[in-house]
């Protein structure tokens, strides 16, 4: 049986560590320069010994034109899964949310926060775990997580699990002391212990845009039938406007029984149009008789 991973997907400033941390999970290493954020796309990674899958992103910036760049890229992500076969649906959508924070640098502020917000809109009450990379002092390490509790509190629709200091690879203080990795397992540890919820949040994600994208196709279809059985009323024909509106009519409802996947016969498709038209001369009708009537009214 296929092992089904977590989709993880990792936010935070450009330069922050997104991509050390995937690295020293994953085992890929990745072309980065020390202190710069070097990832251009959405990159993703499967770990080989943890059930996760990493979603690298460019890092947000101060710069707004490049904030809109890293929110759009996650949103543009999210509709290419959305629009793919639901074959294998377990794989598709973000179960989780890395947040990283640079820990040297305290770059922590609540517009940061609303920038996660805004690139994970679509996925509501996706659990988010905050992750304070470079978090190579123990002193300055509760200061940290109280400013990350700052940051957070601000903004209180971000569905925060969990705030943990991380020390992706060793680092060298000088040549006597080493700073170790740390962190790494307790992050993909407590990821993994709210797998179902995350799982079960995740489906109702993917449900609802799903639905709102066939709502939307469906609309925009209506609006184009509309269109076209409009100026078919305006052209004047020597024969009946029913001879092509009820092919019209007939083949919209076909195409929104498709779009939801609902299985319908020919039967079913005529009884509807009969009915609408029924419905609609009977309006008419009304319509005639109360302005002859009232145009016959005697003086």
């Amino acid at each position: 049986m296929k092992e089904t991973k977590m989709n993880i997907l990792v936010l935070g400033n450009s330069g922050a560590g997104k991509s050390t941390l995937i690295e020293a999970i994953v085992g890929v290493k990745k072309n980065t320069r020390p202190g710069e954020g070097d990832t251009s796309k959405i990159e993703v990674s499967e770990s080989s010994i943890w059930p996760l899958r990493c979603i690298d992103t460019k890092g947000f910036e101060y710069s707004i034109i490049e904030q809109i760049k890293t929110i759009r890229q996650v949103k543009k992500y999210t509709k290419t899964q959305i629009g793919q076969s639901d074959n294998d649906s377990r794989e598709k959508g973000i179960d989780t949310v890395w947040y990283c924070v640079e820990g040297t640098a305290r770059r922590v502020f609540s517009d940061n926060v609303e920038m996660m917000n805004k690139a994970i809109k679509g996925w509501k009450n996706v659990p988010v775990f905050a992750v304070i990379t470079k978090s190579f002092s123990q002193v300055e390490e509760e200061e940290n997580i109280e400013a990350v509790v700052q940051a957070f509190a601000k903004n209180k629709s971000v569905n925060l699990q969990k705030i943990i200091p991380v020390v992706a690879k060793p680092y060298p203080v000088n040549n006597d002391v080493i700073v170790q990795p740390k962190g790494i397992e307790e992050l993909c540890n407590a990821t993994l212990e709210c797998a179902d919820y995350a799982k079960q949040i995740n489906k109702e994600n993917r449900d609802r845009m799903v639905l709102e994208q066939k709502r939307f196709t469906a609309n925009a279809m209506v609006t184009g039938a509309t269109a076209s059985a409009v100026l078919v009323g305006a052209v004047p024909l020597s024969f009946a406007d029913s001879l092509l509106l009820v092919p019209l009519e007939a083949g919209m409802t076909k195409a929104i029984f498709r779009i939801y996947g609902v299985e319908f016969s020919s039967d079913l498709v005529s009884a509807i149009i009969g009915s609408a038209l029924i419905t609609k001369f009977r309006i008419r009708r009304s319509t005639s008789t109360v302005t002859c009537s009232s145009v016959s009214t005697p003086l």
